[in-house]
């Protein structure tokens, strides 16, 4: 879980800011300084939220970051000085909408890749006889919208399963049972996952992703527990 997000070398040569997983589920994310010239982490942005993406403003005096303390994908600011944090941060822009920072300029200009396609999965009811639809789509997921793909059935046609995107670089799965029309999200313990498909049984997910390590590889998970087999 401390392996290292983003890294950016201060313009002064003297600290390198890095963002990594604070718990073993990469749920909560910190920003820290290290010295080049040796020493102990500093923390600088920690707590129960998500904070990513440190990039060092043109003078050094402090870190542009990508937080979702406000509920959705803000930019912040963390004032610097002497290599600790001066004050809390500050908010520049409350709703930026999902997002991926690149860089700031030498004149303050942020470099972003906006995320501005939505993305959900529907149902809809079918005549079995003749395949037409019989009724209006009608949108699986309840609480977020806009960031849900990678749809399945259960073997017993009872549940769907799908991944939702939330905040920079993490998704969950959400399971949705069509009878009670409740929904029951999982979190697993890999960086991304995608496209999971049921197991004939029903017993297992199979699930395309990247693990806390980065190794991308095809992974069974135990839909209950979210235990990765």
């Amino acid at each position: 879980p401390n392996i290292p997000g983003k890294i950016t070398l201060s313009p002064d040569s003297r600290y390198i800011a890095y963002d990594r997983a604070e718990d073993s589920r990469n749920s909560d994310r910190g920003i820290y300084l290290f010295p080049t010239d040796g020493g102990q982490e500093i923390p600088m942005v920690t707590g129960a939220q998500y904070d990513s993406d440190p990039m060092w403003t043109p003078d050094g005096s402090g870190l542009v970051f990508s937080s979702t303390r406000t509920g959705g994908p803000g930019l912040w600011l963390q004032p610097i000085k002497d290599g600790r944090a001066d004050g809390p941060p500050r908010l520049l822009e409350k709703d930026m909408g999902p997002f991926a920072p690149i860089t700031l300029t030498r004149r303050g200009s942020l470099f972003y890749n906006p995320r501005s396609g939505l993305m959900d999965v529907y149902t809809a009811p079918i005549d079995p006889a003749t395949g037409e639809v019989t009724g209006e789509p009608e949108n699986a997921a309840k609480n977020v919208l806009g960031s849900n793909i990678s749809a399945d059935w259960s073997p017993d046609g009872e549940t769907l399963v799908f991944a939702s995107w939330r905040t920079t670089g993490r998704n969950i799965l959400v399971f949705r049972s069509m009878t009670t029309g409740t929904q029951r999200e999982l979190q697993l313990d890999l960086s991304v996952a995608n496209g999971a498909r049921w197991s004939p049984d029903g017993r297992f997910l199979a699930v395309g992703g990247i693990d806390r390590k980065g190794v991308r590889g095809l992974r069974l998970v135990d839909p209950e527990s979210g235990n990765v087999v």
